[in-house]
């Protein structure tokens, strides 16, 4: 189900939209750190993240036709819907607030980036984008870190991170080299918008660009 958030009233529905994004620099950042420790990078997916944080506004939705015995009911919104303006921001506490309980410290520069340090040892590096989650740590913390988050939402292991946020990443621990990668990203994206089949119109080297 999806809220119509185009409806809703800033101040009164809502009060923040806006909700943080990792940039590449961290993203590069933490997978340097994973390579030079040696820990091996892991991909986990959030099944349907907004709706296992709650809404702190108070809204009520309609129900359309065609929903059965709810049609034309109103309710309360208690969780964070997939439409509502604020759901992907309390999204992001949420993640957070579950990653901190487990002994993760959040990054003042970048709130998508987390660390676990033990003993003056970083065992854990994490980086949130929505609801994907990259995990630099030994297997036993990321056990214990799985089996713990799993607990408050549904989380699925992907396996050994080689794709994130349209980045391919092959890592070799042993060599300690991590390589990373847009190669397919960029295929993707000039197959998209028919880039490879266009018509190349040369200009005269002499035409004159400037505002008349």
């Amino acid at each position: 189900m999806v809220a119509r958030g185009l409806s809703q009233i800033p101040g009164i529905d809502f009060h923040h939209s806006s909700s943080a994004c990792p940039s590449a620099a961290s993203m590069k950042a933490v997978t340097a750190v994973a390579t030079e420790k040696g820990k091996k990078l892991a991909h986990w997916d959030v099944n349907q993240a907004y709706i296992h944080a709650k809404l702190k506004e108070e809204i009520y939705l309609r129900f359309p036709e065609g929903c059965g015995s709810m049609s034309g009911k109103v309710v309360k919104v208690e969780r964070a819907l997939y439409g509502p303006k604020q759901s992907g921001r309390e999204w992001g506490f949420e993640a957070a607030d579950a990653l901190v309980e487990n002994g993760y410290e959040q990054c003042r520069v970048d709130p998508c980036v987390f660390r676990k340090v033990v003993d003056r040892e970083v065992v854990g590096l994490i980086v949130i984008y929505v609801d994907d989650i990259f995990v630099a740590a030994d297997e036993g913390e990321r056990e214990v870190l799985f089996a713990s988050l799993n607990k408050k939402f549904p989380v699925k292991d992907l396996g050994e991170c080689t794709w994130y946020d349209g980045c391919a990443i092959a890592m070799d621990v042993e060599n300690g080299i991590t390589k990373l990668s847009q190669t397919a990203y960029i295929e993707s994206m000039l197959k998209r918008f028919d880039v490879t089949t266009t018509t190349f119109t040369p200009a005269a080297t002499d035409a004159d660009l400037g505002p008349k």
